[in-house]
């Protein structure tokens, strides 16, 4: 490729610039460190007081992952509205369009330890987190005026942490994302995500595999260093995961994120588990997105991003942390 370079995403008209000239390596970016700090923990061992169980994984007796509810929710608890509207949205003339948005906010707490990762505990904790995300799908995407149930992680402040303990969020509304709706453009007769795997497990971009699942980092990439797990099996969300794809599931996040520290250092990011809304069909994965740089003009007045680091580039030297 030349210096720099337009690229498209996979499926959408989302553009990317990717601006090899301007050279930027990981100690390039000034980020501040993935904490934040906070007095008193609402979720250590010890002050479960302070929030409300939804849902819970014990060994030896003692909690090891847990679903709370959100105190601060960004949606209204679905029972507070009684009489949902039959139509997706309510306009009002000339112009305005607006839906009573109500649904579960819940968080998962991934890790009793304050000052741990789960990928850094080892498999059966990452598992046990796995778990807990297939639990709390399986039960909210069943519930009534339910369609979609978004999977997410925030690392770090820049991310969006406001509580530096490591944790999860799920959120559960009766809308479909409008990434997922381009992303579900691409899984008709022939699934563009089983393409993906195809193709770029042989290009510049692979960066490791086992049995179930390949990371890559994408083609047209939003963030510098961004990440793609993919299943190599067809898979509509994740409880359709055997318990093998689980720990394969897990292995690979325990390595993809180890090796991405060790290049970054303790960097920020946001993940998120794209998945089928509620009887669609959709090849899942997950996208990690280091936060390295922030958001400018360009992107923020033309949805056209700036990537300082080509992606051929990135997998090379994330791998090379293998």
């Amino acid at each position: 490729m030349g210096k720099n370079e337009l690229r498209k995403d996979y499926i959408t008209e989302e553009r990317v610039i990717i601006a090899e000239s301007r050279g930027m390596r990981p100690h390039c970016f000034e980020t501040p460190k993935a904490t934040v700090k906070n007095r008193t923990c609402p979720f250590c061992p010890g002050n479960e007081k302070m929030v409300s169980d939804v849902e819970s994984i014990k060994v030896d007796g003692k909690w090891e992952v847990k679903s709370i509810k959100n105190k601060f929710p960004i949606i209204e608890p679905i029972k507070w509205i009684k009489n949902l509207p039959i139509k997706p949205e309510i306009q009002d003339a000339p112009f305005y369009n607006h839906f009573p948005i109500a649904g579960y906010h819940e968080v998962i707490i991934d890790t009793r330890k304050h000052n741990k990762e789960s990928y850094e505990l080892g498999l059966q904790n990452i598992r046990m987190v796995i778990d807990m995300y297939v639990s709390r799908f399986k039960k909210l995407i069943s519930k009534k005026n339910i369609d979609y149930v978004s999977i997410f992680k925030n690392r770090g402040e820049v991310a969006g942490a406001s509580i530096d303990h490591p944790h999860s969020q799920i959120v559960a509304t009766p809308s479909i994302p409008e990434r997922i709706r381009w992303e579900m453009k691409g899984v008709g007769k022939k699934c563009v995500f089983c393409d993906i795997v195809k193709h770029e497990v042989m290009s510049e971009r692979f960066i490791y595999e086992n049995k179930s699942f390949v990371a890559i980092c994408p083609y047209a990439p939003k963030f510098q260093y961004e990440l793609w797990i993919l299943p190599k099996r067809h898979m509509k969300n994740i409880s359709e995961m055997t318990n093998s794809e689980k720990n394969d599931l897990a292995d690979i996040i325990i390595i993809i994120l180890n090796a991405m520290e060790k290049l970054m250092g303790s960097f920020p990011y946001n993940y998120a588990i794209h998945q089928a809304p509620k009887g669609k069909d959709f090849h899942f994965h997950l996208e990690i997105y280091p936060r390295l740089a922030k958001l400018a003009g360009l992107e923020l007045g033309s949805n056209i991003y700036v990537n300082s680091v080509p992606p051929e580039d990135a997998a090379i030297s994330i791998k090379n942390e293998l």
